[in-house]
């Protein structure tokens, strides 16, 4: 019984060690993966922000090379400059166009002034290039328009201001060929769209895209306090990622949404180990179980036979043989105490009067040899006699043995009494 005891308890040990070996390893997966994802998701980030920076970067840099055209000409001619500019506008990219000296005063349109309290104007005065919104006159977004110096001799003569529909610019801070994972728009801090995509004219702002207020919600205010982030958005197999990051530019925001599946099909590998490793878990498992239940059947049937041949010995011999329990201080025997002595004994309570069965003359002796039962021998042989119903003495042979734990205690007695042949 002890061995099988350890037995299940070595089988329970190990399939334990597997199962959190299993449990780390799949909690060790998840970091992995949340880690690559993590630094997957911020090199798209970068990458994508570059992207749209170099774009608009590319943009401010053609009209610069135009307002240093103008300011080299020797001579200018309005006539001639605005026919050239118009002429150019198509594949420049813009539809407006105005010639402003630094006093605001517009060479275009002849009036004075339009321009001297525009913040963009004054900073494009000071030798910087500038990129602002322009709103209608219901206060939607109509445009961009752009302020570039124009210099002769590092001096600021004037400034070139051009126009681009949203549609313009939205064609030229396209990426679509260079970003291979998803949408990418640029908003406003508030989520107003500023480029907005093809068949997306007249949607405003990314919440109308997003088509959920939750996460609208979250990503405006996550570009409200972070450069840059991402957060995600919806489940299953329709979960995305809402990239963003603040642009060199106007603290424009650079958004894209991304397909979860895009992104994490690198992981493939990470999950395929972990695959293979849990059917080995669950192979080893499976063994451990089948091992388990072995055990239990096994000990159970020889159990069961064990209970079967010791029916069989008690039933059918001549002996009398006992069973005493220490621990419940209860003894079984069979029927042959009451065939031999006429009367069957008490089974509980033995423990403080057993010697009432033994004659007189060999209680003394009987005592002295259970204890040395108890602390010495495990097993002991002796004849003493026993009282039958009438009060005589049946001389018997004891043949008894000591059941103990690992560390000395007695736990049982069990042995057979055995009448004499003087007796028959």
């Amino acid at each position: 019984m002890r061995k099988r005891f350890k037995q299940y308890i070595i089988a329970i040990i190990i399939l334990l060690i597997n199962v959190l070996a299993y449990i780390q390893y799949t909690g060790n997966i998840n970091k992995r993966l949340e880690k690559q994802t993590d630094a997957h998701l911020k090199s798209l980030i970068d990458e994508t922000k570059e992207c749209i920076d170099i774009k608009l970067e590319e943009r401010l840099e053609t009209y610069e090379a135009v307002a240093n055209f103008i300011g080299n000409l020797e001579e200018i001619n309005l006539d001639v400059l605005e026919d050239a500019l118009r002429n150019q506008s198509d594949s420049a990219g813009y539809t407006e166009f105005d010639l402003i000296n630094t006093e605001g005063d517009s060479y275009i349109s002849q009036e004075t002034g339009i321009y001297a309290e525009n913040d963009k104007f004054k900073k494009a005065c000071k030798g910087k290039s500038s990129i602002e919104i322009k709103y209608d006159s219901f206060g939607s977004l109509k445009g961009i328009n752009y302020y570039i110096p124009i210099k002769k001799d590092k001096l600021v003569m004037g400034i070139l201001k051009v126009y681009s529909t949203l549609e313009q610019f939205t064609t030229f801070t396209d990426i679509t060929d260079l970003n291979k994972y998803g949408n990418v728009f640029i908003v406003k801090q508030d989520g107003t769209l500023i480029s907005r995509g093809y068949g997306l004219d007249e949607v405003e702002n990314i919440k109308m895209i997003l088509n959920d207020d939750k996460s609208a919600s979250k990503l405006v205010k996550s570009m409200q306090s972070r450069k840059s982030g991402y957060i995600s958005y919806d489940s299953g197999e329709a979960k995305k990622y809402i990239c963003y990051a603040r642009t060199d530019y106007n603290k424009w925001y650079m958004v894209s949404i991304v397909s979860a599946q895009s992104v994490e099909a690198t992981n493939e590998d990470i999950k395929t180990d972990g695959t293979v490793f849990f059917f080995e878990i669950a192979m080893l498992t499976v063994i451990l179980m089948l091992f388990l239940v072995r055990m239990v059947f096994s000990e159970s049937k020889g159990n069961q036979l064990n209970r079967q041949r010791y029916y069989f010995v008690t039933k059918y011999s001549d002996s009398i043989i006992i069973d005493y329990s220490c621990a419940k201080d209860t003894m079984f025997c069979n029927e042959n105490w009451k065939k031999v002595l006429g009367y069957e004994p008490e089974k509980k309570e033995l423990k403080s009067d057993i010697t009432r069965y033994i004659a007189e003359d060999d209680i003394e002796r009987f005592n002295q040899i259970i204890d040395v039962l108890k602390n010495e021998k495990e097993f002991v042989r002796f004849q003493a006699g026993i009282k039958n119903e009438q009060g005589e003495v049946v001389n018997c042979i004891f043949k008894l043995a000591a059941i103990k734990t690992r560390r000395g205690k007695l736990q049982k007695v069990v042995g057979v009494i055995e009448p004499c042949l003087l007796n028959m």
